[in-house]
């Protein structure tokens, strides 16, 4: 577990403890009413949720970076630019029913799903879905099973910054404002669109807790001459060209988030040409990843930050007070049973009560002008910070006409459509910030009505749109037409001779590979022969030679005569031993035979490969220098043709840049007249609406506040009322009552002791802030 988490769970664990402890001792002594808001207090301190949410576009690697931060590649890729909701990811603990997420629609239905896979989920994030996600949809939770989500961690998904559906933008920054912090990704592949710095501008004026995130940095191109040090150097420097009036920049934090889910994860995933790691690799590229850092980064922030801090200290101060209010009570009833205080002057201290009443009713109107000037502090820096904002947007918009070089850059609704937009935002901003300073205001004076005051406030709403329209002026002619129809006719011909050129690569990519494969061919038959000719030169001289010997042989022959012929008829033909010679060839025709069936093998591959040699048509080195030579006069007329058409470009826009620079003036005047215009009806518009709403706040500062005294009052008076009535019981039994008393502040004593050392400690604890870089440096 990661330091500075460990180190924030034993404290929230020393102070749940002690809160079961005093509410323990409330239980047993009755304290019923003050029992109430302790349960209360634990139960915030359990529940409490870390809130990250993730910022950058499409292309930025935010669902790899979740991934690694939770140590498994569990979710799919479907944070991209058709993204229209905010995503959840929870801990699967946090499942009511055991299901792997819950839909929540915009009429208030929920849905459970069964399943978190990709096709399930795109389902209900993506605009492209048949659910009309970014119509229908609030948003979505999924439970998942990571060790990052536990102990109330909750990582939020948010729209792309470039993402197509509506209203991306303002869903974001939503979700940033209630977050314990946000994480702003940078690509270190391309470090900073205008857009990015423009988003990340405007987030810096509205929210403090933002970390910016460098990811990617394993893709630096280091043979380029390109390190971490110089592509944050650049971001930097571009932030502050982009964005001239930027002074600093949220500290920027290098990561590869990629490297870390490699070394975490148990999935497959390709890296460097490998699917496989050893173990030492993971660990290096665990230690390349700089992972490990930023989370000890965030962990410090979220655990030390002001948030954190005042999540464990101020339910102990309550407790404090509390115990402390006990003691002082359980005191005077033993002052006044041993007889030390006279149970009249608790009769006094109502009087007491009563005439403080009267005095904080007298001081609270004193302090009613305080607050009201207060308040009419607060409106002017809002309505000056108004006008300021609404002067920025003009010049923005002003910047922007002087970009404009063509007509067809001028679109009159889409002009009014963003303008009204963006100054309705500002509205709303300058709204927030009321509520914001109201609260600062009312700490002064009940820090316990917040919620109350800011629940008032939500009625206010102002919305702005322009009564009028933006004068388009007409056209002048300007021989667009005909210059359309020559544009048509050479883009046509250059398209044309693109495709004839392609056609031409390609029977030129044929003719190259024929004529390669006729060569190859010919070495092929060529080397065949040469080694049918070997085998034959070194096979002749090898023919066995014809085997010739002589042997003895029996033969038998007739014998003549009458009586030879008797005899031959009576005992066989006369025997004798011969000598005959013998030839034997069977050698010489077993080798001959197997040479000629060798020979007829290289003939049959060289009438073969003659063949496919033979069948090979249009495939000559003449015709490869013509295809080459043809494609070179497709490329050039193809450049002839270009040059045609920039000329003519350039013909036309000299004819008529006298007349478009005229239209363009005009128009932008009338533009700049009606910017001029609207925002002045939106600061009249606004003033009206802001100072019916201070009034509003001023009313029920006043009433809440002035019944917030007037209960406490009450509740003091209630508490010395049952104060008297328990001494009139205890005076009855004063030895059994003394007993009472001295058990209970036996018991109060060394629980008061732990929760002022549990004060000190948690005090000591110094604050974090994330580091706010200069841009001037």
């Amino acid at each position: 577990m990661n330091e500075f988490k460990e180190k924030y769970l034993e404290k929230k664990e020393a102070v749940l403890e002690c809160l079961e402890n005093t509410q323990s001792f409330l239980s047993e002594y009755g304290y019923e009413h003050d029992l109430e808001t302790v349960k209360k207090l634990i139960y915030d301190v359990k529940n409490d949720e870390f809130t990250i949410v993730l910022v950058g576009e499409f292309s930025s690697g935010k669902s790899t970076f979740l991934n690694a931060l939770m140590g498994e590649k569990i979710l799919p890729s479907f944070s991209n630019e058709t993204t229209a909701t905010v995503n959840f990811l929870k801990h699967k603990d946090k499942a009511e029913k055991g299901e792997s997420g819950c839909v929540y629609y915009n009429n208030g239905e929920t849905k459970c799903i069964d399943r978190a896979d990709f096709q399930t989920i795109s389902k209900y994030v993506s605009t492209e879905s048949e659910e009309e996600v970014a119509q229908n949809i609030k948003h979505l939770d999924l439970y998942l099973d990571s060790k990052f989500l536990e102990n109330n961690v909750t990582l939020v998904d948010s729209p792309g910054l470039n993402g197509i559906a509506e209203g991306h933008k303002e869903i974001t920054e939503e979700q940033i404002e209630r977050s314990s912090a946000s994480i702003f990704l940078f690509n270190a592949n391309q470090p900073g669109s205008y857009s990015d710095f423009e988003f990340l501008r405007h987030l810096q004026k509205r929210v403090k807790s933002i970390f910016c995130v460098l990811n990617q940095i394993d893709c630096i191109k280091g043979t380029e001459g390109q390190t971490v040090k110089s592509v944050i150097r650049k971001l930097k420097e571009n932030y502050k060209k982009m964005i001239p009036e930027a002074e600093t920049i949220p500290e920027i934090i290098p990561v590869s988030a990629y490297q870390a889910l490699i070394a975490r994860g148990t999935a497959k995933m390709e890296y460097n040409g490998k699917t496989e790691f050893s173990e030492e690799e993971k660990r290096k590229y665990e230690e390349c990843s700089l992972m490990k850092s930023f989370e000890d980064r965030l962990w410090k922030f979220l655990t030390q930050g002001e948030k954190a801090k005042q999540q464990l200290k101020a339910p102990i101060d309550q407790v404090e007070a509390k115990l402390e209010q006990i003691k002082e009570i359980k005191k005077e009833e033993r002052d006044i049973i041993e007889g030390k205080s006279d149970s009249g002057d608790l009769e006094e201290k109502k009087l007491e009560l009563e005439n403080q009443r009267e005095i904080l009713n007298n001081t609270l109107q004193e302090k009613t002008k305080d607050i009201k000037d207060d308040l009419k502090v607060a409106a002017s820096e809002m309505r000056e910070e108004i006008n300021s904002e609404a002067e920025d947007l003009k010049k923005k918009w002003l910047k922007k006409l002087d970009s404009w070089e063509e007509i067809e850059e001028i679109e009159p609704d889409r002009i009014k459509k963003d303008l009204e937009k963006n100054l309705n935002q500002i509205a709303d901003n300058a709204m927030e910030h009321l509520r914001d300073r109201v609260g600062d205001i009312i700490l002064q004076y009940n820090n316990g009505i917040i919620e109350e005051i800011n629940e008032q406030l939500e009625s206010g709403e102002f919305s702005f749109s322009f009564s009028g329209e933006i004068k388009q002026l007409e056209v002048p002619f300007l021989g667009i037409e005909e210059y359309d129809q020559k544009i048509d006719s050479l883009e046509k011909e250059i398209k044309n001779l693109e495709e004839e050129a392609e056609r031409e690569e390609n029977n030129l990519s044929m003719a190259i590979a024929q004529e390669n494969k006729r060569e190859e061919l010919e070495r092929k038959i060529e080397s065949i022969i040469k080694e049918k000719e070997s085998y034959m030169e070194i096979t002749r001289s090898c023919i066995p030679h014809v085997e010739r010997y002589t042997r003895n042989v029996r033969k038998t022959r007739k014998r003549g005569g009458f009586f030879g012929t008797i005899a031959d008829f009576a005992f066989g033909e006369q025997s004798f031993t011969d000598t005959e010679t013998v030839v034997d060839s069977t050698e010489r025709d077993r080798y001959i035979k197997e040479r000629d069936c060798k020979i007829n093998e290289f003939d049959n591959k060289i009438r073969s490969l003659r063949g496919e040699y033979n069948n090979i048509t249009g495939a000559s080195e003449e015709k490869v220098h013509e295809r080459e030579r043809k494609k070179k006069q497709i490329e050039k007329e193809q450049e002839k043709k270009r040059a045609e058409l920039i000329a003519l470009r350039e013909e036309f826009k000299r004819h008529t840049k006298k007349e478009t620079e005229r239209y363009l003036k005009k128009q932008k005047e009338a533009i700049e007249e009606f910017i001029d215009d609207g925002v002045s009806d939106f600061s009249k518009g606004f003033k009206k609406a802001f100072r019916k709403q201070l009034d509003v706040t001023t009313k029920a500062v006043m009433d809440i506040i002035a019944g917030s005294i007037a209960s406490k009052i009450e509740s003091k008076t209630h508490e010395i009322e049952l104060l008297q009535e328990k001494m009139k019981l205890a005076m009855e039994n004063k030895e059994n009552a003394l007993a009472q008393i001295a058990t209970e502040l036996d018991a109060l004593e060394p629980l008061l002791i732990r929760v002022i050392d549990l004060q000190s400690e948690l005090e000591g604890i110094v604050i974090d802030t994330i580091e706010e870089v200069s841009l001037n440096e």
